[in-house]
């Protein structure tokens, strides 16, 4: 038996070291390499695409999928996840994924063709534009067919087409939001693909689909240019679309650049990771004549060294934003204009930080500076401190049951209606407004709903309002006639459905004790009721409903340093610091955000120091304070009081 030198073994081990390192990263970033297009998605392209076609899109939704839960989701706001449309197919998607049906885990790839429709048998304008454009969604994967029908049934109205396949028409759920009804669609759903067409469209698919026609000439350039990218698209008939637009100020655009939109023949774009750089690349090729491609190219061009002049060099990471610009490549060769922008993970991490810096840029080219450090800033200017009568005061062992109504009586010739520590006002008179009138756009009568407080101890007034949990709110149920019947035009739907509480809106009152001023928070809010048709503001006597509250009773306060990657956590809830510098302090809060009344920044000597703004993302949180924070003060709830308060108040007519 040959004997292995010592060499050799060396070698021979190092070769299994890399080959096992090189398997532990095949197996990590598999659900990150771009694969080959399915057979179904090949099919469905020569089937779909014709020269009718307006749009094409192509997802390969196993790497986006991935993308979304390890790079996205945690960045996004926790309310997105409760958006109430299910006629949304983002929400309605979360919502089956948080039911146990991962549709979007199960998910591989999706296709989605936009076919102008040859003959239009409509006898309307409004029908025509309705119908010119056909638009079918091909999504291919490992379904469970039983579990998809049940989601659909359980959040839309479903029902069968065909006695022997899953084939439904989807009628979607009305828009709580917006009142706006979703068209129905058809629908087909087998283990390995799911299929949506327009409502009717759906037989005539499947009979397409079937034929497994030959691959036509004319969509070689797009399959060649969608293989293996994340996402692509691409608009092959701009002129059909353009015919379609039914939005009147697209159509102002598109009149004013008639001439060069007409030169536009077709376009492709797509998006790419590239996972040997980490980087993420996107693509544009625009079609159109020589002229006009020549000329997108020189706007452009001038358009990024405008954009790029006006970026300040400081902070450092300011200088990600001018990579990316002179990464963003345009070119011209005939008629073809094609541009190109790679981002890698330092750009993409301060793009996520962009809303933030926003506010930082603008600051610095409105005051011609083109910094704003410590040398130039913290050694020439003293620190803005806040005079210590205008810090909200925060106390402890507060009796939601004795808060103090003083106020209230000072206006008691109001004669509103008054309730713990509330006062409401319902009246005839419509509400005082400075600017135009906004006139009805139904016949309706209405009555107006004011409420005011007294003073409400430890309410938050700007800094971390949690509109998924709110501290207090005001919910009508009724308006009651002289007889006791109900005559409140009852809303399902829109901003002002009956239904939806109404967040009242806190605000800072100054009280004096001696020669000493006070700064306390009060809220005050507005709700107006439509009255049921045939009804008049003569007719209502009383309005019901009640108001929640919730106060925080005991108060803590914590200073901790302002340093980068200092951490507090307080009842699930971690505060983290993200930022310290001249004129900015940023921090995150992950959890139950309104246990954090207020954060404060603070020198050395932890005074406050005044903050001129603030802006948020997500859980990001940056203010501006006009000095350098060495020291962050948290105010948090630690102890919370609730209470409903029910009311029957008299509605004021005009001659009382």
């Amino acid at each position: 038996m040959a004997k292995i030198g010592k060499g050799n073994i060396i070698a021979l081990s190092i070769t299994v070291l890399m080959l096992i390192l090189m398997t532990i990263a095949g197996i990590m970033t598999e659900p990150l390499r771009s694969k080959e297009t399915s057979e179904a998605i090949e099919i469905a392209e020569n089937a779909l695409i014709n020269k009718q076609t307006v749009f094409v899109g192509y997802a390969d939704v196993t790497r986006l999928n991935y993308l979304y839960n390890e790079f996205v989701k945690s960045e996004l706001p926790d309310e997105r996840s409760n958006t109430p449309e299910a006629h949304n197919l983002f929400a309605f998607l979360q919502k089956v994924d948080n039911e146990g049906l991962p549709l979007l885990k199960q998910a591989e790839e999706l296709l989605l063709v936009a076919n102008a429709k040859e003959n239009l048998n409509s006898n309307t304008e409004k029908d025509t534009q309705k119908e010119a454009i056909e638009t079918i969604l091909v999504i291919t994967g490992q379904f469970n067919v039983e579990q998809t029908i049940k989601a659909f049934e359980k959040h839309m109205l479903a029902f069968p087409l065909t006695e022997n396949a899953a084939v439904y028409r989807i009628t979607p759920a009305q828009n709580i939001e917006t009142c706006a009804q979703g068209e129905p669609f058809d629908m087909y759903v087998d283990k390995e693909s799911i299929i949506i067409t327009p409502e009717g469209a759906l037989k005539g698919t499947l009979k397409t689909l079937a034929q497994n026609k030959a691959q036509p000439k004319d969509i070689l350039n797009w399959k060649a240019y969608r293989e293996g990218k994340l996402m692509a698209l691409a608009i092959l008939n701009p002129n059909r679309a353009i015919e379609n637009v039914t939005n009147p100020f697209a159509n102002m655009f598109i009149r004013g650049k008639k001439e060069e939109i007409e030169s536009f023949k077709k376009a492709f774009a797509s998006v790419d990771l590239s996972i040997i750089s980490q980087s993420l690349s996107t693509n544009l090729q625009v079609w159109t004549t020589a002229e006009n491609a020549q000329k997108n190219h020189e706007k452009l061009s001038a358009s990024i060294e405008g954009v790029k002049a006006f970026i300040p060099e400081e902070p450092a990471e300011m200088a990600d934003y001018k990579n990316m610009l002179n990464n963003l490549q345009s070119s011209v060769n005939g008629n073809l204009w094609e541009f190109n922008l790679s981002l890698g993970e330092s750009e993409l991490n301060s793009l996520k930080e962009l809303p933030k810096n926003l506010g930082k840029i603008m600051m610095s080219s409105m005051s011609g500076m083109k910094s704003n450090t410590d040398d130039e800033n913290s050694n020439s200017n003293p620190d803005v401190l806040v005079d210590e009568s205008n810090i909200t005061i925060y106390q402890n062992n507060v009796d939601i049951d004795k808060l103090n109504t003083a106020i209230l009586d000072v206006f008691s010739n109001k004669k509103g209606f008054k309730v713990g520590p509330f006062m409401i006002s319902p009246s005839v008179e419509p509400f005082f407004s400075f600017g135009q009138k906004k006139e009805p756009t139904d016949d309706l009568e209405r009555i107006y709903v004011q409420i005011e407080s007294g003073i409400i101890p430890n309410m938050n007034i700007s800094m971390h309002g949690d509109s998924e949990n709110p501290r207090v709110q005001l919910f009508i149920q009724k308006v009651a006639d002289h007889s006791g019947q109900n005559i409140l035009n009852i809303e399902t739907c829109g901003p002002n459905r009956t239904a939806k509480a109404v967040e009242l809106t806190a605000m800072p009152r100054i009280s004096y004790e001696g020669n000493e001023q006070k700064r306390h928070t009060t809220v005050s809010g507005k709700r107006e009721l439509k009255l049921l048709k045939g009804h008049t503001q003569k007719q209502a006597k009383t309005v019901e409903g009640y108001i929640q509250l919730r106060i925080p009773s005991m108060i803590k306060t914590v200073d901790i340093p302002a340093k980068e990657g200092e951490t507090y956590s307080f009842k699930g809830t971690n505060f983290t610091i993200t930022k310290s510098s001249y004129g900015e302090l940023g921090y995150t809060i992950e959890g139950q955000k309104d246990l954090v009344l207020d954060v404060m920044p603070l020198n050395k000597d932890k005074k406050v120091i005044e903050a001129n703004s603030k802006s948020s993302s997500g859980n990001n949180i940056t203010q501006y304070p006009s000095g350098t924070p060495v020291f962050a003060r948290l105010i948090l709830a630690s102890q919370e009081q609730e209470r409903t308060f029910s009311f029957k108040a008299p509605v004021k007519q005009l001659e009382e």
